[in-house]
């Protein structure tokens, strides 16, 4: 007996350390700066989270990721932040351990760890995703993967239980609203799942929980003067997206591309384009798998990842420990090939899959072993361990959704923050708002150059800047220019073309402005992906109505001047180019120097193809 005790304590030791040689080698793996893309507004949200200075707030996202990289990026000593990043990316391997414990074994649970840490650190170097989209994605994962070990977890009472169950619930629907609709299978389960004994009404501890969560968000953004928000905002547009049967992401504007207008009921409409035109909905799930696995994937070897997945799945389909697990890595591909597909949307299910691909490794050699004891014991600890400074981030989280509206009514003094915290571009951000609701521009200008400055990855921190610089005319047509990098610049190429024609320069301003108004066109909608004819007559005609759309913006960028640069920069617009405000001519002027247009489907789009207009403009373009 004394030598079984032993035994098992050594072993517990042995695969601890194990784990823990998996965790060093992933954090020798990351890198220390992993933030390559600017996304400045989850940064942004977070922020307004903290300091409550707008009445209303961004709802495309829960608070939770947003407090959670705000408070990394600005409110971590530096010393500390690289670790706290790395920490976030090692959550998902450690409760990878934890499920495959709980589930199989501890074998089991290093096979899951080890195979997330290969997957981790394939996507860091050749996932080609942005700081921002991978943490936002390894925080869905982590959350999934907290889900599963929670009903893997035995508790006394069903009532604590069920309060458990029903705060990891919580926990993943701030993290991303996609889990939704798995809560009710995951109810149906618990009902089932203990023979009858613990039906829907002995579920109510759970049902508290979620209620209390998902009714907070409702009436913090009614009282914050949003619309009604039952989950996130801005979510319709893929809707609309998988009903027409589109294959890749989309960028732009989706009413455009599905002349569906302000008042028409967005589930409507796609129930009636779904139900017109049913083989084209099915056939794109098929496409977008394929498109997944074989022509898009996100890292190599995926194909062979899924296939060893479907074996796991038919050799453990009848171990009732790996049904959530299952059923959730299932739900999570299913609800994506309903809606364009981009790789980093699987990330959280790749993930899930390594953890099933761990057991099914596990368990070929010795059968169906449950795990007892010591392993049980510290598979549960380290579950509790890793979900812990998840919860309080949550808690957190809510804690600042719920007094918003409170913190929001008090005066905030902006001078005051901007000397407190010269280090958070959403403060200086804010103080160049009110400087340029009271007419001065200079200070506007100033302080948003300080927030640029702060994060010059951002491509929207760097818009605003070049505008109101250029609103405040301290700023000349040649720097505006040397600030256009690429060709998403097409904004500050606009800026730059209409300052060359103030300062009498036409010739300079005749060759940036078709440049600049053509690059709108491209950008004004994108797809990852051309499937066929269909998707490039589609994909025309939204263009063509973003040419109308670029002009405008451009006449906004115009209207924001004083009577006489308007005047001046009109008068001297209409020499240029007698046609500027025609869209139809700049629709076919675009069309006349894009080659990517030209190509044959199906294809995978090339946004960097050059654009005739735009040679020698941008560095960039071949000269």
């Amino acid at each position: 007996m004394l030598n079984d005790k032993s035994w098992n304590i050594k072993k517990v030791i042995f695969f601890n350390f194990c784990l823990l040689a998996i965790l060093a080698g992933l954090w020798q793996l990351i890198p220390d700066s992993v933030r390559t893309m600017g996304l400045s507004k989850p940064y942004d949200t977070g922020e307004n989270w903290f300091f409550a200075l707008t009445g209303t707030f961004e709802n495309i996202w829960f608070p939770f990721f947003p407090v959670v990289i705000s408070t990394i990026q600005y409110h971590t000593p530096a010393w500390l932040q690289a670790g706290a990043c790395k920490f976030v990316f090692l959550l998902p391997v450690i409760l990878a351990f934890s499920a495959g414990s709980l589930i199989h074994s501890f074998s089991a649970g290093i096979m899951a760890a080890a195979l997330s840490a290969v997957l981790s650190a394939l996507l860091f170097l050749y996932g080609g995703l942005s700081y921002e989209q991978y943490i936002e994605q390894n925080l869905i994962a982590t959350t999934a993967l907290m889900i599963v070990c929670g009903l893997s977890v035995k508790f006394r009472s069903y009532t604590l239980r069920s309060f458990f169950i029903g705060l990891l619930l919580a926990v993943a629907l701030y993290a991303k609203g996609v889990i939704a609709l798995f809560i009710p299978i995951i109810f149906v389960y618990e009902a089932y799942r203990e023979k009858g004994r613990a039906r829907f009404l002995r579920q109510w501890p759970a049902m508290t929980v979620l209620l209390a969560a998902v009714s907070a968000w409702v009436i913090v953004n009614w009282v914050c003067r949003n619309e009604f928000m039952l989950l996130e905002n801005d979510r319709a547009g893929t809707i609309i997206e998988g009903a027409l049967g589109l294959i890749g992401i989309v960028e732009g504007d989706w009413r455009a591309l599905s002349g569906i207008s302000a008042d028409q009921n967005v589930f409507l409409w796609a129930a009636r384009e779904i139900l017109a035109h049913p083989l084209r909905y099915i056939s794109a799930i098929g496409y977008r798998l394929y498109y997944l696995l074989f022509t898009q994937p996100l890292l190599p070897g995926l194909p062979v990842l899924a296939f060893l997945w479907l074996c796991g799945v038919y050799r453990l389909r009848r171990l009732a420990a790996a049904r959530p697990l299952l059923l959730l890595t299932l739900y999570l591909l299913l609800i994506h090939l309903l809606m364009p597909v981009s790789g980093r949307y699987f990330v959280p299910m790749w993930f899930l899959v390594c953890t099933l691909t761990g057991i099914f490794f596990a368990d070929m050699p010795r059968g169906v072993p449950r795990p007892g004891g010591y392993e049980y014991t510290n598979a549960k600890a380290v579950f509790y361990a890793a979900s812990t400074p998840v919860i309080i981030f949550w808690t957190v989280s809510f804690v600042l959704l719920i007094s918003h509206p409170l913190r929001s009514n008090a005066a905030h003094d902006l001078e005051k923050l901007e000397t407190e915290y010269p280090g958070i571009p959403w403060i200086h951000e804010m103080a160049a708002r009110e400087a340029l609701r009271t007419g001065d521009l200079d200070k506007a200008a100033d302080s948003r150059r300080k927030a640029y400055e702060l994060e010059k990855t951002g491509l929207f921190r760097k818009e605003d800047y070049l505008n109101t610089a250029f609103m405040a005319g301290s700023i000349s047509g040649a720097q505006l220019q040397e600030y256009s990098l690429d060709f998403t610049d097409s904004k500050i190429l606009m800026l730059a073309a209409l300052r060359y024609s103030e300062e009498g320069k036409p010739a300079k301003a005749g060759k940036v402005l078709p440049c600049a108004l053509q690059l709108c066109v491209r950008n004004s909608f994108g797809v990852d992906y051309v499937s066929d004819r269909e998707d490039v007559l589609r994909l025309n005609e939204t263009r063509r109505k973003g040419a109308d759309t670029c002009l405008k913006n451009l006449s906004a960028m115009i209207s924001t001047l004083s009577a006489r640069r308007r005047g001046i920069l009109r008068d001297r617009l209409a020499r240029i180019d007698p046609g500027l405000w025609r869209p139809e001519l700049l629709f076919s002027a675009f069309e006349a120097g894009n080659a990517e247009d030209r190509r044959a489907v199906p294809r995978i789009v090339n946004s960097n193809v050059e654009i005739a207009a735009c040679r020698g403009i941008i560095p960039m373009a071949r000269p």
